[in-house]
């Protein structure tokens, strides 16, 4: 692919070329492996929730106490067998 197009880094891989569609997959692990791009993206994913749960703990608490009683609820209403 020409280089400066918008998309110049997103392999060209054939849709009916299985062999070229394992190796751009095996090419992409790697890479991913050597940069340890899983676990860097987690750890920047867990910092921006970290982040947001601790803007917004209270109203979370709230949502999470309405789920806890709709399930004790849901408990009472099968336990009755009603």
């Amino acid at each position: 692919m020409p280089a400066g197009k918008p998309d110049s880094w997103v392999p060209v891989v054939s849709m009916t070329d299985k062999q070229s569609q394992i190796k751009t997959a095996l090419t992409d692990i790697d890479c991913k492996e050597k940069t340890n791009y899983i676990k860097r993206l987690a750890d920047i994913d867990a910092t921006f929730q970290a982040a947001y749960i601790g803007q917004h703990e209270s109203a979370l608490n709230r949502i999470k106490a309405d789920k806890d009683a709709a399930v004790e609820k849901a408990k009472h209403i099968i336990a009755e067998g009603k």
